[in-house]
């Protein structure tokens, strides 16, 4: 039986329309085509079985074919967030927590509130608030005031004080800590290891301490400058420590007292008190507590050679020195002598010796601060011993030496640690002892100047010549006043002179009102410009005057 034409014309027509529908597919682009089909994978029904898994690949390897650029972004990103909160969690965890772990939550999160506005984000009226209510609920949930939490939230508010600037108000918060620690010690057994096994005791004994030290420390800065009640305060809180320590007068200061303190601690409060005393002239106070520093400072670095132990051996010397100089100076209770005299230098260059053989052996990767002020303090001290001792050789290279370590570091590190004036005074010392070589490099010095400033020119004009004139005895002024250029300060004077209408008069303003120094290379400025030198009435008598200046300092010298 033969198909009618009616299913003919149906099947046709089917055909076409599925031709038609692939014509309109292609018709379509890549970017419609590609996310069309994975849609219709992903969602192709409200009850898709597709695994979660399976889900998540696709929508992976979708974000990663479509944008692989933002996709490497967001995965880094992520890996980025991720690993920063495991840090943050490590953290709060392993070291945040621990320190607030002794305090109630509400005084906790009080206290650190108050450390965010101190440090994080500072913010002074904050943090006073924050701090205040973090003292007052520790006393309503009635902590204990001599406990450490307590404790250590007191001092932590005497540090935001501090921080601030408030610097007079810290030291009366750590006095009255101290003072009330103080009065709640309980008196000593009379042993030694009873009350170093009293935990309590131990801890007040060492706030007491701790707090006048830093107490010292905050009088001697630069906001209050006491020196006097510095010393005072370090005084009481090295008393307290001897009388808390085990027979001080034959074993000296050990880890083994009734303040909890170690060796190092025990340093370093001595330190401070011979820092003190150096800095006030009190010299043979400064070495006796210096000599109680070396054993502890020893113990505490079990025997090691360190840039804190040279450091010390130089402030040894440098006290001995010192004391050597003071015009009513005793040596072993005598009277100085020519031969007790020579004997302390001998002393002074042994602790200097010292000093070095403690310094050198340590490798320069590990070299610090003291390391530094150690090694100046040894070749400052040594050139001055041998000046005395008239040894102007070994004086000559021991501040050579000095010098070329000095312009090694340069100023801005030497200005870092408080030593920026040290090139000037050891090129002084240069010059006194080496004369002759000096003052043939200070005339060469001064030829180059003169011969500079000719060759610049001199304006010719009377209003430019007045001009000049004060713009040039304004600037010498300047520079003699502080003394740091003398050369630069005679060059302002001398083109002063070039310009005057009457050199005369004003030489005779300049020998009564121009530093001796600056005054000195002016002469000399003059004696090499023949034109000046003859304008000047009393210019005959310079040649003279220089060359009687340069005897006197020859014979002084020698």
């Amino acid at each position: 039986m033969r198909p009618s034409r009616t299913v003919f014309a149906l099947a046709s027509s089917c055909t076409k329309a599925a031709s038609a529908n692939s014509g309109l597919a292609a018709r379509l682009s890549p970017f419609q085509a590609s996310r069309t089909a994975p849609h219709r994978q992903i969602f192709s029904s409200s009850r898709s079985r597709v695994p979660l898994s399976v889900k998540i690949r696709n929508y992976t390897a979708q974000a990663r074919h479509d944008s692989p650029i933002l996709f490497r972004m967001l995965l880094i990103g992520t890996f980025a967030a991720v690993t920063a909160l495991a840090f943050v969690s490590y953290d709060e965890y392993f070291h945040q927590a621990p320190k607030f772990a002794d305090y109630p939550p509400e005084v906790e999160q009080m206290l650190r509130l108050a450390l965010h506005y101190t440090y994080v984000r500072p913010d002074k009226d904050a943090a006073l608030r924050k701090f205040h209510n973090a003292v007052k609920l520790a006393e309503e949930k009635r902590m204990d005031p001599f406990g450490k939490p307590f404790i250590g939230l007191r001092i932590r508010f005497a540090e935001m004080l501090e921080t601030f600037g408030h610097v007079k108000e810290a030291v009366e918060n750590l006095g009255m800590l101290a003072q009330e620690c103080e009065d709640k010690i309980e008196p000593s057994s009379g042993s030694i290891e009873q009350d170093a096994s009293n935990e309590r005791r131990k801890r007040m004994v060492k706030t007491v301490i701790n707090c006048k030290n830093h107490m010292a420390e905050l009088y001697q800065g630069e906001y209050l400058q006491d020196t006097d009640k510095a010393k005072e305060t370090l005084s009481e809180a090295i008393t307290l420590l001897v009388k808390e320590s085990q027979d001080p007068k034959t074993k000296g200061l050990s880890d083994k007292n009734g303040a909890d303190m170690s060796h190092e601690e025990i340093a370093s409060v001595l330190n401070h008190m011979s820092t003190l005393y150096s800095a006030t002239g009190e010299y043979d106070n400064a070495l006796q507590t210096r000599m109680l520093t070396l054993a502890p400072l020893r113990a505490a670095c079990d025997g090691s050679r360190t840039c804190r132990e040279g450091h010390l051996l130089s402030n040894i010397a440098h006290d001995m020195y010192g004391a050597l100089q003071q015009p009513n100076a005793t040596i072993n209770g005598q009277p100085k002598t020519d031969a007790s005299v020579a004997a302390a230098h001998e002393a002074i260059l042994g602790w200097l010796g010292a000093a070095q053989d403690t310094i050198q052996p340590i490798p320069l990767q590990q070299w610090n601060d003291e390391c530094a002020l150690g090694t100046f303090k040894v070749y400052w001290t040594m050139g001055r011993v041998y000046i005395d001792m008239g040894d102007k050789t070994r004086a000559t290279a021991a501040f050579s030496t000095l010098l070329r370590a000095l312009k090694q570091l340069g100023p801005e590190a030497l200005r870092s640690i408080g030593q920026d004036h040290l090139i000037a005074d050891t090129e002084d010392f240069l010059r006194l002892t080496d004369p002759l070589n000096t003052e043939q490099k200070l005339d060469q010095e001064i030829q180059a100047a003169v011969k500079e400033a000719t060759e610049e020119g001199f304006p010719t004009a009377i209003e430019e010549q007045e001009k000049y004139f004060h713009q040039q005895i304004a600037h010498g002024e300047e520079l003699a006043g502080k003394g740091s250029n003398p050369m630069q300060a005679a060059l302002c004077f001398y083109k002063g002179l070039k310009v005057y209408s009457d050199p005369t008069s004003l030489w005779d303003i300049y020998k009564s009102t121009v530093p001796g120094e600056v005054m000195k290379i002016v002469r000399i400025m003059l004696v090499q410009d023949k034109a000046l030198r003859g304008k000047i009435e009393d210019a005959d008598k310079l040649d003279e005057a220089r060359a009687a200046s340069r005897l006197h300092e020859n014979r002084h010298a020698k």
